[in-house]
């Protein structure tokens, strides 16, 4: 089969037509075929629909690209040999238990755990480490990753303050999530090696799921039953890299993926580099790993019908947070929802760093990155990791207060799109314009910060606005569902109506009118944006500087 299909397909008037590679000036016919193929078509369908010449023409003048060659462009291949990188702050005896279960599964790759937390807890975590007894594992700490932060700062030429928020988190107060700083830290020792990413509290246990390969323009997971108690079985956790580096071609049948396709889907088989997986993710069984339950709210495609599959299940969603959360088959996706509790990436090629504080970094993280480079590709492998979080308190009021509590990670998701949106320039380029959008966030002082967070703030209650309200319209006949989501349409109308400063939910108790809390969140950006700006350099210089891990 011949599939063809037009790349960000926009018309604008006087027949002037865009799409991410030509602007120019057609006719209705042409738009007509172009709007035709917004979505993969089959060729024979769109030239017995159009005339055969004119659609020719569009081939030929880049307006419509022959999606299955370019889908079938050779890759990189799979990367070489793991490390194991595994973030940890306060729960050494959970990271006791992950170190047993790799010690008796044998792994034997190099193993990168950094710590985070109190002097203490570093203490006690670096006392597990030491018993663990692994012949190639090293640790870093906040004081070795400041020291690092000195030297790289002193190769680089730039301010040793930022990159010691950047990669020890020394902006980010108590109560915050400061894990992305330690991700930092372990993206640079990576190198080019892939990286195998575990949460100190996953076990190396869980659930195997036996569907068929799959393409999904949206989500690649599914969730079930909350009270779900399936026998779990010992995992492999390299098995999550496995998708890594490869085509699409190599893992789903693209002829009946075809009609599963949409913009995203066609926008990275049409990117200008190969389309590649390069983040690859396990799901999870247990506590869900998430803020909280407010995105149960917006139902999505395959998601609604398990979480209203019977008359008492969403009374039972509001109030937990457990959950089986496991992709049926492998499954390819062109938008990353990445979460690294058990997941893989492919390091090589521009990666962005991760947010050194606040929660929801490795999401931003896969975001980012698919911004700047479009031909990134997600698996979703079928399993699920038993995931051992103390389960958190959850409710319909939580719920509802969450559907209008906006994280950094959003925030720094939509500074990069504006940073992704000219396809002209490199991923590189990208990068560092990124870099320069979230310093420029802080021009001003706090003030200014904080009225640059409430713009954004609105527009995307606005948008969420939108969008339940459509849920609302078109949604299931379940009463308990309906009654939460007008809750929370009204909430956001309440928002909308009262424009004002509300706190990023990563700093829960600090006060909007507080300037601190607007100081804190201007490091962080500033922080990020620094070393948005020297990451490719950063990566580079990295391997000739004392590092920042050693042996416990």
């Amino acid at each position: 089969m011949t599939v063809l299909a037009s790349v960000d397909y926009r018309r604008f008037p006087d027949g002037v037509v865009r799409t991410s590679t030509r602007v120019g000036t057609l006719d209705r016919a042409s738009r007509d075929i172009l709007k035709q193929a917004a979505s993969p078509v089959d060729a024979q369908a769109l030239l017995e629909a159009h005339d055969a010449e004119r659609v020719g023409r569009l081939v030929q003048e880049g307006w419509l690209v022959v999606l299955d060659e370019l889908a079938r462009r050779p890759t990189a291949g799979p990367p070489g040999s793991p490390i194991l990188a595994i973030p940890t702050r306060g729960r050494p005896d959970k990271l006791r238990n992950l170190l047993a279960d790799l010690a008796e599964r044998g792994v034997s790759h190099p193993i990168r755990i950094a710590i985070d937390g109190t002097d203490a807890e570093v203490a006690q975590t670096r006392a597990v480490c030491a018993s663990f007894g692994a012949p190639d594992l090293r640790v870093s700490t906040p004081v070795s990753r400041a020291r690092a932060a000195n030297a790289l700062a002193h190769a680089l030429g730039t301010s040793p303050s930022m990159l010691h928020v950047a990669l020890a988190a020394t902006a980010a107060p108590d109560g915050v999530e400061r894990t992305g700083a330690g991700r930092n830290s372990l993206l640079l020792e990576a190198g080019t090696r892939p990286i195998v990413w575990l949460d100190d509290d996953v076990r190396l246990r869980g659930v195997t799921a036996d569907g068929e390969p799959c393409w999904r323009e949206h989500s690649p997971t599914f969730l079930s039953d909350p009270d779900a108690t399936p026998d779990t079985e010992p995992l492999d956790p390299f098995a999550v890299m496995n998708p890594l580096g490869r085509a699409p071609t190599e893992l789903v049948d693209l002829d009946a993926a075809w009609p599963h396709m949409g913009p995203w889907s066609v926008r990275a088989l049409a990117a200008p580099a190969p389309p590649t997986v390069v983040l690859a993710s396990g799901g999870l069984f247990g506590d869900e790993g998430t803020a909280g339950n407010a995105h149960r709210l917006f139902l999505t495609e395959g998601l609604g019908s398990r979480l209203l599959d019977r008359p008492d299940a969403w009374q039972r969603w509001r109030e937990t947070r457990r959950s089986l959360r496991i992709a049926p088959g492998p499954t390819i996706s062109p938008l990353p929802q990445f979460m690294t509790a058990w997941a893989a990436t492919d390091t090589r090629g521009t990666l962005p760093p991760f947010l050194p504080g606040g929660r929801g970094a490795d999401g931003a993280f896969a975001a980012t990155l698919k911004l700047l480079r479009p031909e990134v590709l997600l698996a979703a492998i079928p399993a699920a990791i038993l995931h051992e979080a103390p389960a958190r308190q959850v409710s319909a009021d939580s719920m509802i207060a969450g559907s209008c509590t906006h994280f950094l990670g959003n925030f720094i998701t939509h500074l990069a799109a504006d940073a992704g949106r000219d396809p002209a320039r490199d991923a590189p380029t990208r990068l560092r314009r990124l870099g320069y959008e979230l310093l420029g966030q802080v021009d001003g002082g706090p003030e200014a910060t904080a009225a640059r967070w409430t713009d954004w703030q609105q527009a995307e209650n606005t948008r969420r606005l939108v969008l339940l309200r459509e849920l609302r319209r078109s949604g299931p006949d379940v009463p308990a569902w309906r009654a939460d989501v007008s809750s929370a349409i009204g909430a956001l109308e309440d928002r909308l109506r009262t424009p004002r400063p509300t706190t990023p939910g990563d700093l829960p108790g600090w006060p909007a009118e507080d300037p601190n809390t607007w100081q804190v969140v201007g490091r962080i950006l500033t922080a990020m944006g620094h070393l948005t700006l020297v990451w490719d350099r950063a990566r580079d210089a990295w391997p000739t500087i004392t590092s920042a891990f050693d042996t416990p």
